[in-house]
């Protein structure tokens, strides 16, 4: 027991109504971020992180990939990969967001997303490189699948412009909401927004709480 708590719950989380593996009941319920709730949506992601025998890409092309931090292909059904710069280390991270990763996520297997992302990054190489050839191992992780997630990124949806805001506001002065969903600072699907949230949430916490002992 507790006077107060901080909810850090994933959005998905949060909009489940059914019981279901995952889903947080709530006593009484919260129907003041009900409205909140229904205007805001996990947007789906696929995401792989791949380890390959060596930095292959920042040996070709003359070196010119040797310092960069993000591979972006647009037509590409993996369309964005990521180093691990500034460190020098075998390691993509291949990111796929909305329909695309929608569809990779409801027709493909974990083997045959990675399939697709080393596919996806074979044009930047050339014929004098097999890019599937340089893997050695990887690791994949449905988020929209996952029953503590229940998706990626929150993103708002029409009608939503305060929904934020109110999914942020604290209850009674009993509970509070963090989260990268209900950061209003333009940083939401952002680890940095929902660090922020965080340490707004618990500046909530600790002033009404300096308040409350000092008799205000």
């Amino acid at each position: 027991h507790g006077a107060r708590a901080i909810v850090t719950l994933p959005l998905g989380v949060l909009q489940q109504t059914s019981p279901t593996l995952g889903a947080v009941r709530f006593t009484p319920e919260l129907e003041a971020k009900h409205a909140a709730l229904q205007r805001l949506a996990s947007g789906p992601v696929v995401k792989v992180l791949l380890r390959f025998a060596s930095c292959f890409w920042e040996d070709v092309h003359a070196g010119r990939y040797r310092e960069v931090s993000f591979l972006h292909l647009p037509d590409a059904e993996v369309p964005t990969f990521w180093t691990q710069a500034p460190a020098h280390v075998p390691l993509l991270v291949a990111w796929a967001g909305g329909a695309r990763a929608r569809h990779l996520a409801s027709n493909a297997t974990p083997a045959d997303i990675v399939r697709a992302a080393t596919a996806s990054l074979q044009p930047l190489f050339g014929k004098g490189l097999e890019v599937a050839r340089q893997l050695e191992g990887y690791h994949y992780h449905d988020w929209q699948q996952d029953p503590y997630a229940c998706g990626a990124y929150s993103y708002v949806t029409v009608g939503g412009d305060d929904a934020r805001e109110t999914l942020a506001r604290p209850l009674d002065a009993t509970l509070h909401f963090a989260g990268e969903a209900t950061d209003t600072a333009g940083e939401a699907g952002t680890v940095e927004g929902a660090l922020r949230s965080g340490i707004r949430a618990a500046r909530e916490v600790l002033g009404t709480w300096t308040r409350i002992r000092s008799g205000v």
